[in-house]
């Protein structure tokens, strides 16, 4: 019995001593976990005195089963099998109270370096030097996998206060899926359109300062620490070139814009330290298999970086909210809206029929069918408030160039006002500006007039939010201030018809000056 306890008791002052000497554990220097401060970046604590920075990564959303369809993958028919242009989905669990439409993910700021992954591998804390800020290789699938979930064990344990919540659901870390990591390289919301499907994401000065990649402007064909080239738009450092990084879904070739049936190993992105620039683009994907001869497969240029999520499903409450927006999707808006009323109908009518049918393959196809309607109907739903979206963009930028025609034509007032020498040399000129400002204003009455014919309030409101959205996120706060005004002159037509342009065209030389 002495024994036992001698033992026990030795067993409780070790674990003691091993809590104390972590709790004595000098912090880490900011250098190899955060090289780039920024005051956006959220830090989690790790074991060992370590951290972790993560970046949001926003996406516009008005909703909880609202998802931003977005174009993943590059043009090159060399490759097309493997990164053939394709449409996509993407979502998020986390929403601000301050910006209603959008949801957004964290993603890890940096490639995880080999002094975080040593520091959750559950042994003697590592030592604190500069190769531990290299990014982790030689790992395989299983363990990144495997690490992503010790560190959210660990921060529940240890940091749950500081971990985001959705419906007190606490976020975890797992590896990123395809979209989430292509969708984050590419820049999200803080690009153009075009910035967006290009091959790489916009840089300001040579691509050595962003990307280290095969040559000896860049990495000369060595792996390099993390975060000392130039972010990405999304304050996102490596996405592009030093490891390719590991995603968590299978790989998968294209079927001429869909993925193939048949999965087989693991996807990594970005291409490394020895990829040729012309190889590299935000839609470059390789396949990992996770074995090779050797056994559990493992790269010296390939690494990963952690995404910071939560459930899709966090509460009864939720859960509500999602049945009855899923029911809404396949179902025809409210009546005074008047849309797609006939095609929701064959969606009830064969699903009655199936219900009654006594021929279980004729069952079969009539409920198969009623699921393709309901699907067409949601998609062209999709597609409809997509539109109502780019038309309220034209007009926004269309109602912006009124500020220029109203400074232009006050100036000419005031000039042919001055003389008669004057009302001769700038006549010309001046009507030349009035012509100007009749086609642009007549335009953008005609724009807010079939906007206004075309969709109905509750679209324009739900795609306004989502526009606004966009526009902050590219840094163009003045055009997302004016997505209001263009509401309320879709709102005079509707009121006043072929009256109204007298009151748009005052209201918006009154909110100008």
């Amino acid at each position: 019995m002495k024994s036992a306890r001698l033992s026990t008791c030795l067993a409780l002052i070790l674990a003691f001593s091993s809590i104390a000497r972590a709790a004595d554990t000098p912090t880490w220097p900011e250098r190899y976990v955060n090289n780039k401060p920024d005051k956006d970046d959220l830090i989690l604590p790790m074991p060992c005195g370590g951290s972790m920075a993560f970046r949001k990564v926003a996406i516009p959303s008005s909703g909880v089963l609202d998802d931003y369809k977005v174009t993943l993958g590059d043009h090159d028919d060399a490759r097309a099998y493997i990164e053939n242009a394709h449409v996509a989905y993407i979502s998020a669990p986390f929403t601000d109270p301050k910006e209603k439409s959008e949801r957004y993910y964290y993603l890890g700021k940096y490639e995880v370096t080999a002094l975080q992954y040593a520091a959750m591998s559950g042994g003697a804390c590592p030592k604190v030097d500069d190769d531990g800020w290299l990014p982790a290789v030689n790992v395989t699938w299983a363990e990144a996998a495997s690490m992503a979930e010790h560190y959210s064990d660990w921060l529940l344990k240890n940091a749950a206060a500081k971990l985001p919540k959705v419906d007190g659901a606490s976020a975890f870390t797992r590896l990123p899926t395809e979209a989430e990591w292509e969708y984050a390289a590419r820049g999200g919301m803080s690009v153009s359109q075009s910035d967006f499907q290009a091959r790489l994401p916009p840089m300001n000065g040579p691509p050595s300062g962003y990307i280290w990649y095969g040559a000896s402007e860049s990495s000369n064909r060595q792996l390099n620490v993390t975060g000392l080239l130039k972010p990405n738009p999304l304050g996102l450092y490596d996405m592009l070139g030093n490891v390719a990084e590991l995603t968590m879904d299978p790989f998968r070739l294209d079927r001429v814009g869909r993925p193939h049936g048949r999965a087989g190993g693991f996807v990594k992105r970005g291409g490394d330290y020895r990829t040729p620039l012309e190889q590299i683009s935000s839609g470059s994907r390789e396949e990992f298999s996770p074995t090779d001869q050797k056994g559990s497969r493992r790269e010296p240029t390939t690494g990963f970086r952690l995404a910071l999520v939560a459930p899709s499903l966090t509460s009864r409450a939720e859960l509500q909210q999602v049945q009855a927006d899923w029911t809404k999707l396949a179902q025809t808006p409210p009546e005074q809206e008047d849309l797609g009323r006939d095609q929701a109908d064959p969606v009830a009518e064969a699903k009655t029929l199936a219900e009654h049918a006594d021929n279980p393959e004729m069952k079969r196809r009539l409920s198969n069918l009623a699921q393709v309607i309901e699907t067409n109907i949601a998609t062209r739903n999709e597609e409809r408030e997509r539109a109502a979206r780019e038309a309220l963009r034209s007009a926004v930028f269309g109602g912006r160039r009124f500020a220029q025609h109203f400074a232009a034509l006050d100036r000419c007032t005031k000039l042919l006002a001055l003389s008669d020498d004057a009302k001769a040399r700038y006549k010309d000129a001046c009507d030349r500006e009035n012509q100007d400002y009749a086609f642009d204003s007549n335009a953008y009455i005609e724009l807010i007039t079939r906007v206004s014919a075309e969709y109905p309030t509750t679209i324009l409101k739900a795609q306004s939010d989502v526009l606004v959205s966009e526009l902050n996120g590219l840094g163009l706060k003045d055009a997302a201030a004016t997505v209001g005004r263009v509401r309320d002159d879709v709102e005079v037509v509707r009121n006043k018809g072929s009256d109204a342009k007298a009151t748009i065209i005052n209201g918006w030389r009154a909110a100008i000056k």
